[in-house]
């Protein structure tokens, strides 16, 4: 086998160059690739953004907050919806709020972790549900981490895996 394949680039004209071929290797596939992303995946990821926004829709805020715009952003293989809140309500509560609205929606519980900022504890907290192949994160930055919210709650695709 590798004789014939030696027997054919003999044979080919003077010219043959092998680095046009690899570059023309390289071209094709990139041009394949991007094709495939924009054709297949881009568009499943815009649905699956839009799913997402029903998901947060259909979840109940923590009364009495004051919540800053959606963010909602997608790739072609991952997609995110979040927004942040101020209140003056403490973790427990929230989380409590949460733990029930989240429950009733079909949400299971799956973790909670505890957030750093470059090595530093600020108090935050994570608070990690699962939902099919979504991941929703309660996230509390820390009563000392000057974020100027007091939580925030977002719903991710292919961000995060549920443990």
């Amino acid at each position: 086998m590798a004789g014939k394949v030696i027997q054919i680039i003999q044979a080919l004209p003077g010219s043959f160059s092998w680095r046009r071929l690899v570059g023309l290797l390289l071209l094709s596939t990139f041009v394949s690739f991007e094709i495939y992303d924009r054709v297949i995946r881009i568009p499943r990821a815009s649905a699956v953004e839009d799913d997402i926004v029903s998901e947060f829709q259909r979840i109940r805020a923590f009364p009495g907050i004051s919540e800053f715009g959606l963010s909602r952003s997608h790739k072609s293989n991952q997609a995110l919806v979040g927004r942040n809140y101020f209140t003056s309500a403490d973790f427990q509560a929230i989380r409590g709020h949460y733990d029930v609205e989240l429950q009733q929606n079909g949400w299971t519980y799956s973790s909670i972790k505890t957030i750093t900022d470059w090595g530093r504890n600020f108090g935050g907290q994570s608070v990690i549900y699962c939902k099919r192949n979504y991941v929703a994160n309660l996230f509390f930055p820390g009563e000392r981490s000057g974020a100027g919210y007091t939580y925030g709650l977002d719903i991710s695709w292919n961000l995060r895996k549920c443990e």
